[in-house]
């Protein structure tokens, strides 16, 4: 199925006050801004798209407004509207009821399926993480994405033509809450707190497993090219030699010991060195057969180094990025740890990355999610990617994203209150509050 992509966004009676028209019309690679004062709905407006595109109606049947219309790429549009108590799906195939989805008692029921909230009053709800108070409705919004909860959840009747759609969108959000874990239901108790996994521990899981993955599938690479390569090299020494010359095996051996520099560093490959096993030699004692055989050996192993040059690509924007704002440290990548952080004047101390200041790990999370689960040709919601950003950090921003743009190619929708990341990038801005007037 092609992804279809959104291209413009039309919100009518946004918390019973504000109309919006936003195109969405962004190009691979591109950036659009979004930004206004507080209380405007730039995280809302985030929230929306990705409700959308994950199916999740809840959020419609919760949010106040009167009618939102998404435009879609070939032709296709979706509006959901409140009428009354209502909310319907319209679209070419037809219109679904959506309001009264999920009925009060499984709502109830789920929200104390949570690990971590507890009931106070009758529709009141702690946190026992932060101690943070919720209404019924904050809880909801704030859990029901929640594989466990969503067991619990009355869900709408399928509609294939609205499934379609759905499936065909590639949507990829980054929230605020970058610094613990929202899905942390493994969580154990400790004293009066809750003991609960650091984003930032999640990103170099998802690094040392992609590390893992790329080598094991290189290593099955080996083990078909090492069956077939008696079976080719006799096809290649009955053929003729003269293709072959000692300058191709030895700008082979070059490029060899350059990709082994390049993934050792990476944390991609082992320390054996290769290409360094092979003896030196000249072109005078290097003849015929030998020619042929090296020749073989040396394609063989540059062929598997191709399995690794897609994610070497990600791994070394991903330190050369962090690194670039990095102060007093360094990070690099291993396929024991994933992330190994240490003092830059002090090489063998390593830094836990729970040690890690808060804007360190807003750094590492945001960063490694672009590129380590952000797609191609998806639309990549970042809200307010300059929380607890140094104006230096965030002024570097948006070129850091570029290059990651380069890398993983996508296209993205920031919202923002930072006249310091957007710099000169003005031409990008949606200014909801100009909307407004």
């Amino acid at each position: 199925m092609s992804t279809r992509r959104i291209e413009r966004l039309e919100i009518e009676g946004l918390f019973g006050r504000f109309n919006y028209a936003i195109d969405l019309k962004v190009e691979k690679g591109g950036v659009k801004i979004l930004t206004a004062p507080n209380g405007y709905g730039k995280s809302t407006i985030l929230n929306i798209i990705d409700s959308f595109a994950r199916g999740k109606y809840s959020y419609f049947s919760q949010e106040r407004f009167d009618k939102i219309n998404f435009i879609l790429s070939e032709g296709v549009s979706v509006s959901f509207v409140r009428e009354g108590e209502d909310v319907f799906v319209d679209g070419s195939a037809g219109r679904v009821r959506l309001s009264r989805m999920i009925k009060n008692e499984r709502r109830r029921f789920g929200l104390r399926r949570s690990p971590y909230l507890r009931r106070i009053d009758s529709e009141l709800w702690r946190d026992e993480r932060t101690g943070e108070v919720l209404d019924e409705r904050e809880a909801f919004l704030r859990y029901d994405y929640y594989d466990e909860l969503n067991r619990y959840v009355e869900s709408p009747k399928k509609e294939g033509w609205l499934d379609d759609i759905i499936k065909s969108l590639s949507v990829f959000s980054i929230s605020t809450n970058r610094l613990k874990s929202d899905t942390d239901w493994g969580s154990r108790r400790i004293g009066d707190g809750v003991e609960s996994s650091l984003r930032v521990n999640e990103v170099a899981k998802r690094v040392k497993s992609n590390i893992q993955k790329e080598i094991m599938r290189q290593f099955e690479e080996g083990r078909q090219l090492e069956a077939s390569f008696p079976a080719r090299l006799i096809a290649a020494l009955s053929a003729s030699s003269e293709s072959t010359s000692v300058k191709y095996v030895k700008d082979a051996m070059n490029r060899v010991k350059e990709k082994e520099a390049r993934f050792v560093g990476l944390g991609l490959a082992p320390e054996t060195g290769s290409a360094g096993k092979i003896p030196s030699f000249d072109a005078d004692s290097l003849k015929g057969a030998g020619v042929i055989v090296l020749r073989t050996y040396l394609d063989d192993i540059l062929n598997k180094f191709k399995l690794l040059d897609g994610l070497a690509g990600r791994l070394e924007v991903f330190c050369r990025s962090i690194n670039e704002l990095l102060s007093f440290k360094s990070i690099s990548t291993s396929a024991d740890k994933g992330i190994v952080v240490k003092i830059s004047d002090k090489e063998k101390e390593e830094v836990p990355l729970e040690y890690l200041s808060s804007g360190e790990q807003h750094l590492i999370v945001l960063i490694g999610e672009l590129l380590f689960k952000a797609e191609e040709n998806s639309l990549v919601l970042i809200d307010e990617p300059e929380i607890s950003f140094h104006p230096e950090w965030q002024e570097k921003f948006l070129g850091i994203l570029e290059n990651i743009q380069r890398e993983n190619k996508f296209s993205a929708l920031i919202s923002t209150h930072s006249p310091i990341l957007i710099g000169d990038r003005w031409d990008s801005v949606i200014e909801l509050a100009l909307q407004c007037k």
